[in-house]
């Protein structure tokens, strides 16, 4: 039956629309201004939260193709939750493009990058993807990797049930080093063939080593907490993984090879592409290395046994010398001394250190600031320096612990804290003020040393003076050899890391 316009089962086409009255504008507003709070809330509360999974962190310049490859390879052999962060050094072969449709396919979940304004190099492409990272286990892999089944799975074995573990590293075709193995095969499916055989789990195949190479190292996030960021004073590529690998192995850490676990590596793609301007940069890379790190095979049996030996968490301001002024990633610029830090008030006229935030976050805040000219009485090692404003327990949790900090960030310093004030106490020191400011004196054998907090801290060698900016810090005097004897020895001082990023 016909039914007529208007009539009874009909529902008109058009509906008249009622205006919005105030109270519903009023409600409007105010959902949009709560929406926007709780939505803040939760990007706080989100931010700096690791996510249990690997961060898998690939820096590359040029060469689309192998990085293709590469991320074919962890798309087909790797179960494990994960996120792909690839930092690409300014690359012009259509890298950038590449990315923009494999975001498409695999999502800001499973893939996320970093381009930066120039190729500032491994270290700093390295840096930039740690920063960016989510995961609870950091992993740096090369552009120019095969990775195959079990690869992950064999090495966060090794990662987690052997003690005292830094990095982790697998095995290769292509390498330096102690990583190397002999490969019968010749395609890239004659090699999936043969790992999967080599990548039968077997514990007995993880062994220590004196070194790991950059192509392929696993760790957890707490180690970049602990030491922080690669040294960015090595340029483009090249012994920046070594520097790293002694700074683990100071702190107690221990370098392990996964044998169990196997990559197929190309070998130096990248860094071909620079042709003999290459020469040129290992050699600055080797002097730049050799510089910073001599002496320090001699060291590094005895300062990871001391780092051992104290309670607190080990992290690499064990390391360096109180008494100097340090800036973080926003400019502020900082005294540090007893494992705290006090904000400088006033122009600075001395050396400043930029260090990660990562190792400043651990130290303990003072809400009270000093001035700048307090603080060049003690940078002097003046005796008569009036003391540092006294830091109270409640102070330790600092602006990083109001709206700015994440509750990641919260526990951290809390914990911080505590370790901080541990180490103090095994080292003698008081948790807060402080009298006797560190001091610059002359050995017997006429090098240099630090007293701090009633113990001799020698340096690794001159260069580590220099980096600390020291060098200008005027001498307090020269020890007899009965007043260096009867000094406690406290821990090595090393360099910090070069640090040309905001971090």
């Amino acid at each position: 039956m016909a039914v007529k316009e208007g009539g009874v089962g009909m529902r008109s086409a058009k509906r008249a629309k009622r205006r919005p009255s105030e109270a519903d504008k009023q409600q409007y507003k105010q959902g949009l201004r709560d929406g926007y709070v709780q939505g803040q809330e939760a990007g706080r509360q989100a931010f700096g939260v690791p996510w249990l999974g690997t961060s898998i962190i690939i820096p590359t310049f040029d060469k689309c193709d192998y990085l293709s490859q590469c991320i074919d390879s962890i798309l087909a052999h790797t179960p494990e939750p994960y996120e792909i962060i690839v930092v690409d050094n300014a690359s012009t072969d259509g890298t950038a493009q590449m990315l923009v449709r494999l975001i498409g396919k695999l999502g800001h979940e499973r893939l996320r990058w970093g381009i930066m304004e120039h190729n500032a190099g491994f270290a700093a492409a390295v840096n930039r993807g740690m920063m960016m990272a989510r995961g609870e286990k950091l992993l740096l892999l090369n552009n120019d990797t095969i990775v195959t089944e079990r690869w992950l799975e064999n090495m966060t074995a090794c990662l987690e049930q052997l003690p005292d573990v830094g990095i982790v590293g697998p095995v290769t075709n292509f390498i330096s080093g102690s990583q190397l193995v002999s490969v019968p095969y010749e395609t890239i499916s004659g090699m999936h063939k043969w790992a999967r055989k080599h990548n039968e789990p077997d514990p007995d195949r993880w062994r220590e080593t004196d070194r790991l190479t950059g192509f392929c190292m696993l760790m957890r996030r707490e180690l970049m907490g602990a030491i922080g960021y690669f040294d960015e004073g090595y340029a483009i590529g090249n012994y920046e993984d070594d520097d790293y690998g002694l700074r683990t192995r100071l702190n107690g850490l221990k370098l392990v090879i996964a044998g169990d676990s196997f990559i197929h590596h190309y070998g130096n793609v990248s860094i071909r592409g620079f042709g003999s301007r290459m020469e040129e940069i290992t050699r600055h890379n080797r002097s730049f290395f050799q510089r910073k790190w001599e002496h320090a095979d001699a060291w590094i049996e005895q300062s990871a046994s001391m780092a051992r030996s104290v309670t607190a968490a080990r992290n690499e301001l064990q390391l360096y010398p109180g008494g100097i002024a340090a800036s973080g990633a926003d400019g502020t610029l900082w005294w540090l001394e007893n494992g705290c830090r006090w904000k400088i008030i006033g122009e600075w006229p001395h050396p400043a250190i930029r260090l990660a935030m990562p190792l400043l976050r651990r130290l303990r805040v003072s809400l009270e600031p000093i001035l700048a000219e307090q603080a060049v009485f003690r940078w002097h090692g003046d005796s008569t320096a009036p003391p540092l404003p006294e830091i109270r327990d409640a102070a330790s949790a600092s602006e990083f612990t109001t709206a700015e900090a994440s509750p990641a960030d919260e526990a951290a310093i809390a914990v911080a804290a505590s370790s901080a004030a541990s180490s103090a106490e095994v080292a003698g020191e008081a948790t807060g003020s402080s009298t006797v400011p560190p001091s610059l004196v002359m050995l017997p054998s006429d090098s240099l040393a630090y007293v701090e907090s009633g113990q001799l801290r020698l340096f690794l060698n001159q260069q580590t003076v220099e980096d600390w900016g020291l060098s200008s810090k005027p001498v307090v005097r020269k020890l007899t050899q009965e007043e260096a004897e009867k000094l406690p020895v406290g821990l090595l001082i090393i360099s910090p890391p070069q640090l040309l990023q905001r971090l």
